[in-house]
């Protein structure tokens, strides 16, 4: 979750994983509440909050990352291995 204790920067290394760097204090209580509660009735609840607060604000897309890349073609040959790094060594015939 895009939480912002998340958001890269130079003291966590850039490694924590919130790389849209989305900030919302209202987000973060959610995420938090959610974390924190035990009791199953309290939980869902506090699922049921977080996904209203999504449903509301949209502010995550996951279409738009991850794009996997694929070619179609009889004539294109391409190695099996690593194929968008060696795309000089693609052939067309």
């Amino acid at each position: 979750m895009n939480h912002s204790s998340r958001i890269p920067t130079p003291q966590n290394g850039y490694t924590t994983g919130n790389y849209p760097r989305y900030s919302n204090t209202q987000w973060d209580n959610l995420i938090d509440r959610y974390a924190s509660t035990i009791p199953a009735a309290e939980r869902k609840q506090a699922l049921t909050d977080v996904f209203a607060f999504l449903l509301d604000n949209l502010h995550s897309m996951q279409i738009i990352y991850g794009v996997n890349v694929q070619f179609s073609s009889k004539r294109l040959i391409v190695p099996d291995e690593n194929p968008i790094w060696v795309a000089e060594t693609w052939d067309l015939r």
